[in-house]
């Protein structure tokens, strides 16, 4: 979920429970998400027990780790390469981009009840990130595509 986009355009998604017997929530979810402003992403995600967890963001110039498989002791420090890319102008290697501290989510929350600014994670973002959860439930239950209505403020099969 891109929060800086539109609301998204829609959702085909897939969920399976592989690991844990008895257990309603699946453990392994993916998501393609189409945008209004024509692009197209995949979310990939698998529940365990924490280890080692790590994002990429795959893009047509690079690729971004926030995270390695290896982990980071040291804390977050995401890094861009070209890997992958065939573009001309593809982004160089070895890029680290410049760790931004933050406070944790719900320390952000309080200071900001008490500064009056605005929090990290703002509610138009939590809605549209709601939006996408839904979203992504909705096409699994129903097996197909499903899409984001703003106006109507409904979920329709896409």
């Amino acid at each position: 979920m891109l929060t800086s986009r539109q609301l998204l355009w829609g959702i085909a998604a897939f969920m399976q429970q592989h690991r844990v017997p008895g257990r309603t929530a699946p453990d392994t979810v993916t998501a393609i998400v189409d945008y209004k402003e024509g692009f197209t992403t995949c979310f990939t995600t698998h529940f365990g027990n924490g280890a080692n967890n790590y994002d990429r963001i795959f893009g047509s110039k690079g690729t971004m780790r926030i995270l390695d498989p290896d982990g980071n002791i040291d804390g977050v420090k995401p890094t861009v390469s070209s890997d992958g890319s065939e573009a001309p102008d593809k982004v160089p290697d070895g890029i680290v981009l410049e760790e931004i501290p933050q406070d944790d989510h719900m320390m952000n929350w309080v200071k900001c009840m008490r500064s009056r600014e605005q929090p990290h994670a703002h509610a138009e973002w939590g809605y549209k990130h709601g939006v996408a959860v839904i979203l992504a439930d909705r096409a699994c239950v129903e097996g197909r595509k499903m899409r984001f209505d703003p106006e109507q403020r409904k979920i329709l099969p896409a």
